[in-house]
């Protein structure tokens, strides 16, 4: 089936380069990692989501099934605004088809978080981790960042993009609050989703970023550091397009849960990882998100990697 996959998405994959730059996507201290609080969590006790869209059907999904899905195949979800035969037979009942609008309007987004959260609840799972379309998952550092906590305890796991508090207006009252961008992949535990669930569930997660008049991940960052009085579990190996991703330290690479990409130019460089150039495996025009490269890298075994380069 692997194969398939890979002839599925190099057939779609050159669309990617356009898709690259669009995007489809006082409190209490955090908590104290203990190392062997939560080594009774295996991949079976995560919900994993990815909030996708139509446009990127073709350029964004196939490249995580290529990739990182393969190794979480059971536990991720694809959340997306219309229903698509060929992914349908891929993914069965790992693609849910929303009656959220297409557009990349705030509420819309709002809208497919909140189907997010609904299935995460019901699936009775410990952890649920929602991702968007241009994010790279490592499943082992993942697993063992998850590890360190205890999945009873409220957590709200992610790295914030703005390191500052945000003052808005909701529903007569001026409000401040954090959040963790969801673009660098947001954790949180069952205990969490219970105590956040007024806010959320049933279509009252888009009534309150109506509210609130901003995104999904901005709100949902309001409702747990301000409704619910609690703070972001910061984690420096989540990591988003909103950061300057050339810098990250590429000894440090494979160490990182989370990775994105952009076509988008900050500081005069395309905002990619950096691979090593004797673990490229790809050129830039073949990989512009380089995370192929990067996949490579890491699972040099892969049948669809080409030869190392001497």
């Amino acid at each position: 089936m692997r194969v398939g996959y890979f002839a599925f998405g190099i057939i779609c994959f050159s669309c990617s380069f356009y898709f690259l730059s669009h995007d489809c996507s006082r409190w209490l201290p955090n908590a104290n990692p203990r190392s062997h609080i939560g080594s009774d969590v295996s991949k079976e006790d995560v919900y994993i989501t990815v909030k996708t869209c139509a446009e990127f059907h073709q350029s964004r999904v196939p490249l995580i099934l290529m990739t990182w899905w393969e190794s979480l195949r059971q536990q991720v979800y694809f959340f997306t605004d219309e229903e698509d035969g060929r992914l349908r037979a891929l993914l069965g009942d790992h693609l849910i088809a929303t009656e959220c609008g297409k557009s990349h309007a705030k509420f819309d987004l709002c809208c497919k978080f909140g189907h997010e959260f609904d299935y995460f609840l019901e699936s009775g799972k410990k952890w649920w981790c929602h991702l968007d379309d241009d994010n790279y998952v490592n499943a082992d550092v993942l697993l063992a960042v998850l590890r360190e906590y205890d999945w009873n305890s409220p957590l709200y796991i992610g790295k914030r993009s703005r390191n500052f508090d945000q003052t808005h207006r909701f529903r007569g009252e001026s409000v401040t609050y954090r959040f963790a961008t969801g673009g660098a992949g947001i954790c949180v535990t069952r205990k969490m989703g219970r105590l956040v669930s007024p806010w959320m569930m049933a279509g009252k997660f888009t009534e309150t970023c109506r509210a609130l008049g901003q995104p999904d991940d901005v709100t949902f960052g309001f409702i747990v550091t301000n409704r619910v009085k609690m703070n972001i579990t910061t984690r420096e190996e989540f990591n988003s397009h909103q950061q300057l991703l050339p810098e990250l330290p590429t000894d440090t690479l494979l160490s990182q849960a989370i990775l994105s990409y952009s076509n988008k130019t900050r500081r005069r460089r395309k905002n990619v990882i950096q691979i090593p150039e004797q673990f490229a495996r790809f050129s830039v025009r073949e990989d512009p998100s380089r995370l192929m490269s990067y996949h490579c890298w890491r699972y040099p075994d892969t049948d669809w990697c080409p030869a190392r380069k001497m």
